[in-house]
């Protein structure tokens, strides 16, 4: 489902090459990036369309999971609030699935 409304933004005409996309996973969201996760092919493919997908630290930490366990391609934030609150400062939109 992530993959499909994702999908559909990025291959918007009107948006084509006009903007940067980052997915951050937390609390019950970790599941999705952890190996061996149902969604490692998702996931694979949104990076490799470009999109930034990013794992809060606090909530491996809160879940007593090392960054070890998240795919390698995914990036690590300290946190998701943190990630949010830079990305708007930069002008960026945050849209709340």
């Amino acid at each position: 489902m992530i993959q499909k409304s994702l999908n559909n933004v990025l291959k918007d005409p009107r948006l084509v090459g006009k903007l940067q996309l980052e997915l951050i996973t937390f609390s019950e969201g970790t599941e999705a990036v952890l190996k061996g996760s149902k969604y490692e092919e998702d996931l694979k493919m949104l990076v490799k369309k470009g999109v930034i997908v990013a794992q809060c630290l606090n909530s491996l930490k809160a879940r007593n999971i090392s960054p070890d366990q998240v795919y390698d391609f995914i990036a690590i934030v300290p946190s998701a609030n943190g990630e949010l609150v830079i990305r708007h400062a930069e002008g960026w939109a945050i849209i709340k699935p």
